[in-house]
């Protein structure tokens, strides 16, 4: 289920935190999960101003659910 609160203005420099819980065990190449629709989403919806690295800082994670699999982002506002 998706949940998203959106800032009232765009933030100008954020840090973008993208976590997979993936449903097997398996190993997982981190480049494969780079997110870059996610990032192009989230400036098409005013969460942040814009995706290149003048603006966002990004870290990228992975674990294992098997029960509960989902992509999780979280955008925090760090000071310009």
């Amino acid at each position: 289920m998706a949940k998203m609160i959106a800032p009232p203005q765009p933030y100008l420099k954020a840090r973008v935190t993208i976590t997979y819980y993936f449903p097997t065990a398996m190993r997982h190449d981190a480049d494969n999960y780079a997110g870059k629709f996610l990032l192009d989403g989230l400036t098409k919806a005013g969460v942040i101003v814009d995706d290149d690295l003048a603006h966002i800082r990004t870290h990228i994670a992975g674990d294992y659910d098997k029960r509960e699999p989902r992509t999780v982002i979280t955008v925090r506002e760090v000071e310009p």
